[in-house]
């Protein structure tokens, strides 16, 4: 699978897109329909003061990269998930993620 549409499955398991957004055909009604429902949503949001960082926790991390394993995701979620990781000041070690959740048999 390739980058794009691995990432877009990341957003999803983060929590940093709709559920059910994932993936998508660019251009698609679909697409379209869930642009104004994040939109929506991120407006909703800040009336709620949720930040991203409140929603980027080990267990959303931990989601993103069983979901990778999950679908055979692009190599490169790894590292832009420690991308993410290290700018959301969350602590986790994407890396060392993967490699609990690859030796996991459920």
């Amino acid at each position: 699978m390739g980058t794009a549409n691995s990432m877009h499955i990341v957003c999803e398991a983060l929590g940093m897109a709709l559920p059910g957004s994932a993936p998508v055909a660019a251009m698609s009604a679909k697409m379209m329909a869930d642009v104004r429902a994040a939109g929506a949503r991120i407006v909703q949001m800040v009336w709620d003061d949720l930040k991203p960082r409140q929603v980027l926790s080990a267990g959303a991390f931990k989601n993103a990269v069983r979901a990778v394993l999950a679908v055979g995701g692009s190599v490169n979620c790894i590292k832009h998930l420690q991308a993410v990781a290290t700018e959301a000041g969350s602590g986790v070690d994407v890396y060392a993620l993967f490699e609990r959740c690859r030796r996991r048999r459920r």
